[in-house]
């Protein structure tokens, strides 16, 4: 989809759920055939928003594939 539409912009909720933990895995696994990195997508089209997640752990693993100029700070 985002071959297609690279502009196209993807907010999650939860500080990601989960995929900036699980990034190293779903890197590997999605990016089989891919012209361009699941890195390279997540950091041009996705942005996070902390959603009521306030544990310190959650926003490191974020943090650690996010820029934070794409962590936005929204309450549910």
């Amino acid at each position: 989809m985002f071959d297609r539409f690279p502009g196209l912009v993807v907010v999650l909720g939860h500080i990601g759920e989960m995929v900036p933990y699980w990034m190293w895995r779903a890197s590997s696994v999605l990016g089989r055939g891919r012209e361009v990195a699941l890195r390279e997508v997540w950091a041009r089209n996705v942005y996070v928003t902390t959603s009521g997640i306030w544990s310190l752990d959650p926003m490191r693993s974020s943090l650690a594939v996010t820029d934070v100029s794409r962590v936005m700070y929204i309450v549910d």
